[in-house]
């Protein structure tokens, strides 16, 4: 064999060399790319699962939780609401109560007298008994009512309560054989004076406190 012989015969074992391994070589890389493939599948399908089942334990909190916020919101509304049916009827029975002082005075300060007329101190003792039952009556249920208001009734409380005593003490609806005439006009004058105001200044407060029932209960005005 001479030296071209040989060197081709190297030069074909190198090339069908190199050819094996670079066949080997791809067949590796495909073998690796198809298991890596298979490896980030499996992990891609891992990571929905537990991706689907975070989604349906959040969606399952979040459901749980906007249930008990409906319960609390509506156990708010049915307390909303008895707490204003209850202030409904305080303010109802209120008015009712202070309707019937507003009488009652007029009853007796009226400077009017008709013959078999109610003797003034039944009307007295009439007016003292609505009176009193009307400031028990809003002490019990001062809780519904808000400042505006409580100042409003307790102004007309306290205009009733003057002109009250003033009743008791001067007795001016009995004129005494000792009185002089000085005495006389004095105690007409104050009578006359509680008629007015029972008349001219209470009505326009409670005109006010009627517009804060209003506005308590949500009528339009």
């Amino acid at each position: 064999m001479n030296w071209i012989e040989i060197i081709s015969n190297i030069g074909f074992v190198t090339v069908g060399s190199v050819s094996i391994i670079g066949l080997i070589s791809y067949l590796v890389k495909l073998m690796l790319s198809s298991w890596l493939e298979r490896k980030l599948d499996t992990h891609r399908n891992k990571l929905e699962k537990e991706t689907e089942r975070y989604r349906m334990q959040i969606d399952k909190e979040l459901q749980i939780h906007r249930l008990e916020l409906e319960k609390g919101a509506y156990e708010h509304q049915i307390n909303y609401s008895k707490l204003h049916n209850d202030r409904a009827e305080a303010i109802k029975i209120l008015y009712v109560k202070l309707t019937q002082v507003h009488e009652s005075m007029k009853e007796l300060f009226n400077i009017f007298q008709m013959n078999g007329d109610t003797p003034k101190q039944e009307k007295a003792k009439s007016a003292a008994t609505n009176y009193n039952e009307l400031i028990k009556f809003y002490l019990e249920n001062l809780i519904y009512f808000d400042q505006e208001t409580c100042r409003l009734f307790e102004a007309i409380r306290d205009s009733y309560k003057e002109l009250y005593d003033e009743f008791t003490n001067y007795d001016i609806h009995i004129t005494h054989n000792t009185d002089d005439i000085a005495t006389s006009q004095e105690k007409r004058k104050i009578w006359i004076d509680c008629w007015k105001s029972i008349k001219n200044d209470i009505p326009p407060l409670q005109d006010k406190l009627v517009d804060e029932f209003r506005r308590l209960l949500g009528v339009q005005q």
